[in-house]
């Protein structure tokens, strides 16, 4: 690093020679010609580049040792240059010889050195000859850091290699002394036996158990079935497998836990349809179950061969007598399907059930069935002899094929019978009528129960609660 002084001394009009005070210096590389870092103090404080003249001409900065220009202009005189400057600190030489160059140093080309070079913060290069280093030999580093070779190639040592026993070729080896190797077999975990092929211990037996222990290794020490004991938490459906009758030993199931029974068959005591368990409610000593769909009921095992319940009706319906017209009250659970009917003496009885409510005691009621196919069937009127009361009703028909086809004929015997459900003593009613019904046997149709009453009034009332399909044979 050297420190440079100088004065810009200028020639004015008269020829009288003054210092430029305020010149601008810069300090320019050489060869770069770009501005050079500059600094204030040996090197420790940059200043600007350029800089200012003082009042009388002169500047000085520090810069490191090299060839530089010193480009100068101001008011009053015409730049100029001063080339090719040699600015060098003679206190850096420390011996003959021997000159320091600080900073990054680029050499490009063929560069040779002779003699000890230092390079304080190493080398970094794409190519380096040494011609001290010789071919084959290993490169080290000796004391202060003097790149040296070693005869032989590094990490080899001399010397003989012996063996111990008979090793085989594919064996393992293990040292067996300090210059000798001898065979060698893994053990412990995971061993070998005269090659390089590996073996698991054998720890539990072979199997597919669901349970199992492990080590901090990860190996299997034992094995068992798991049990539901084993399962934290609360047990879900996914995690029970699906279980067969014989296993459950034990218990009592819900009604809803019970699936549908389907119980099919005709004949005598015969179930058709769904047996949902759960919606019988209990029958009397000698009595068997007939069921249609989601209802059950209990009946006469003695049925006749060929015998079967059609559908069941349990839906309240009630109806306000604003007419004097026959009103339904009640209907079949589910159509008479198409030509179950249209074979000669094929029978079916029809059976409905209910309650009604007079507006008075004057009030004339009749009870009826539409079989579903031809006129309404009413039957003889009853008065009551109050008002208010409710009555319980139920009517009737047995209805026999006398001839098939689109005109079929059915032929009935209709019955009603009306009698009171609260108080005794009061009127009752009961009436017979054989008729015929007629209509197409070869379409499905839809049986209903029937009531009118005399006087036009939103106070008669009339529920039918009951109806019951079935074929005799």
């Amino acid at each position: 690093m050297k420190n440079y002084t100088d004065v810009v001394i200028i020639s004015n009009v008269g020829g009288i020679l003054t210092p430029a005070a305020g010149a601008s210096v810069q300090v320019l590389g050489h060869v770069s010609q770009t501005s050079a870092t500059i600094y204030s103090d040996d090197g420790v404080t940059t200043t600007t580049n350029p800089l200012l003249t003082d009042v009388n001409g002169r500047f000085a900065f520090h810069v490191a040792n090299g060839r530089y220009d010193l480009k100068i202009s101001g008011v009053g005189f015409n730049t100029f240059t001063l080339p090719d400057i040699d600015i060098h600190d003679e206190t850096d030489i420390t011996a003959p010889g021997e000159t320091p160059l600080p900073g990054n140093l680029i050499f490009t080309g063929n560069n040779s050195h002779s003699g000890t070079e230092t390079f304080t913060n190493g080398i970094s290069t794409n190519s380096l000859t040494d011609s001290g280093l010789t071919s084959g030999n290993c490169v080290q580093a000796s004391g202060g850091g003097l790149l040296t070779t070693v005869s032989g190639p590094c990490g080899t040592s001399s010397g003989t290699l012996t063996a111990t026993g008979s090793p085989v070729s594919g064996n393992l080896a293990k040292w067996s002394g300090g210059t000798s190797l001898t065979n060698a077999d893994l053990t412990g975990d995971v061993t070998t036996s005269g090659g390089v092929a590996t073996t698991l211990a054998s720890i539990v037996s072979a199997g597919t158990n669901t349970k199992i222990t492990y080590s901090a290794k990860g190996l299997v020490t034992s094995s068992a079935q798991a049990q539901f004991t084993d399962i934290g938490g609360t047990a879900s459906v996914p995690q029970i497998p699906n279980l067969s009758a014989s296993i459950i030993t034990s218990g009592t199931f819900t009604s809803g836990l019970i699936p549908a029974i389907n119980l099919a068959g005709t004949g005598a005591g015969g179930i058709t349809g769904n047996l949902p368990v759960g919606n019988i409610a209990p029958g009397s000593s000698g009595q068997c179950i007939n069921t249609v769909g989601s209802t059950t009921v209990w009946g006469s095992c003695a049925g006749t061969a060929g015998e079967q319940l059609l559908s069941v009706n349990t839906t309240p319906v009630t109806v306000n007598a604003n007419t004097t017209g026959a009103q339904q009250t009640i209907s079949a659970a589910s159509a008479i399907v198409a030509s179950a009917l249209n074979t000669l003496n094929k029978t079916i009885r029809l059976t409905a059930t209910g309650i009604f409510n007079p507006v008075n005691n004057t009030e004339q009621i009749a009870l009826g069935i539409n079989v579903g196919i031809g006129s309404n069937i009413i039957l003889g009127t009853f008065v009551p002899n109050t008002s208010g009361t409710n009555y319980g009703w139920n009517v009737g028909a047995l209805c026999t094929t006398t001839t098939t086809g689109s005109s079929g004929v059915l032929t009935c015997m209709v019955m009603a019978n009306i009698g009171p459900t609260v108080q005794s003593g009061l009127n009752s009613f009961s009436s017979i009528q054989a008729t015929t019904s007629t209509g197409n046997l070869t379409t499905s149709f839809t049986p209903v129960a029937l009531i009118s009453f005399g006087t036009a009034s939103t106070s008669n009332s009339a529920t039918g609660d009951y109806f019951l399909v079935e074929q005799l044979n």
